[in-house]
């Protein structure tokens, strides 16, 4: 007989999980590269504006944040996502705020903080983004009550500015060349996403579909019978039709488990499965709710007769010899009748009467069904 395996939905979902986090650390990477490749092009564009406006030491800082940036994407591997998240967020919260003091509208230092936002939202969470936004439009918000009353007066010449090409250089890189690369991998981040999504649905409806059909003989489960017996009891009860549960229950399986080992019990398992649904109508349904135990569903009956024949036909069909590897393997059948609606209300009452009547079967013989209602056997 089979061995019972756990459900996999807990390992898919963190595999899912992981995914997802290396997805983060892929976004940051192609984000840190973009701003290497940036701060690589904007820096000496910095440096030739120093005779303008004689701002040397933030200039330096900027040479200094290219070149750490540039080794830490070289050796990006050995550090942490957090560390290199944090460290690029304040490389660009520097140049941002600094940006935005110094030249007010007329910087690219918005651009950076926008930046960000972008960066914490995607590679660490939308909290840390949205926190990120906040404090950015307070901080916005503050600088321009400052520029409005002078407090604070642009460093340089706004229309030396205007007509500067470096300045229109930078503006063109960090409105343009940076939020696109971002945004580029944040594209390809969130087309990832979306088909690990589609993934982990497939894998759930999957995992639930497994979860209703038996492993081994692809028969629905107990679930899933419970679900049709209901839908019949509905349909009895609309349509004053009739309908039967019969409770299967293989005799001599033990012995062929013991003698033969459970490679020939599953093959007889999987035999008698498509012997009995070989027997039925397309309508009816054989479901396994054991280790040797099935039942099965029959519709639209107009006589207890019916039943019986099935169950006949069913016996029949079992208790053929099922050949394997040479060797002749018999099993029997004891079959329990209930009757839909008499012998019960609900699917669990069903099940159980029918239950009872296949214990009177097997009581009375091999190779015979017995209804719910009756006290003798009849033999097949």
């Amino acid at each position: 007989m089979e061995s019972e395996e756990s459900q996999p939905g807990c390992e898919v979902e963190t595999s899912v999980y992981a995914q997802v986090q290396d997805l983060k650390v892929k976004f940051l990477e192609h984000a840190w590269l973009g701003c290497v490749i940036a701060s690589g092009a904007m820096t000496p564009l910095s440096l030739s504006r120093i005779p303008q406006t004689g701002w040397s030491p933030v200039y330096g800082v900027h040479v200094g944040i290219t070149a750490g940036l540039f080794f830490g994407y070289v050796f990006r591997d050995r550090i942490s996502h957090i560390v290199k998240l944090t460290t690029l967020a304040l490389c660009l919260g520097f140049v941002g705020v600094t940006g935005t003091l110094h030249l007010g509208l007329m910087g690219v230092g918005v651009w950076f903080l926008a930046i960000i936002a972008i960066l914490m939202g995607v590679a660490h969470s939308p909290r840390v983004g949205l926190s990120i936004f906040i404090l950015n439009m307070i901080f916005l918000c503050l600088c321009a009550v400052a520029f409005i009353r002078g407090d604070l007066v642009a460093g340089v010449n706004p229309n030396f500015y205007a007509t500067s090409t470096q300045a229109w250089t930078l503006l063109i890189m960090s409105s343009a060349f940076m939020p696109a690369l971002v945004l580029l991998s944040f594209g390809k981040y969130q087309a990832t996403l979306l088909e690990l999504v589609y993934h982990l649905k497939n894998q759930r409806d999957l995992i639930a579909e497994e979860a209703m059909y038996d492993e081994l003989t692809r028969l629905p489960r107990r679930q899933l019978l419970y679900d049709r017996i209901d839908m019949l009891l509905l349909r009895v009860a609309r349509h004053e039709a009739r309908g039967a549960v019969l409770f299967l229950d293989l005799d001599d399986f033990k012995a062929v488990n013991d003698t033969y080992g459970h490679r020939a019990g599953d093959a007889v398992l999987l035999e008698v499965a498509a012997r009995l649904k070989g027997t039925l109508r397309a309508d009816d349904t054989v479901a396994r709710v054991g280790g040797d135990e099935f039942v099965v569903l029959l519709c639209d009956l107009s006589t207890r007769d019916d039943a019986c024949k099935v169950a006949q036909k069913l016996v029949e069909a079992v208790r053929a010899p099922i050949v394997r590897d040479g060797v002749e393997l018999r099993v029997g059948l004891s079959v329990g009748i209930a009757m839909l609606p008499d012998d019960g209300e609900t699917s669990e009452q069903l099940l159980e009467h029918a239950d009872i009547a296949m214990y009177r079967a097997k009581e009375s013989g091999k190779n015979s069904f017995r209804f719910y209602t009756e006290f003798e056997a009849v033999s097949a």
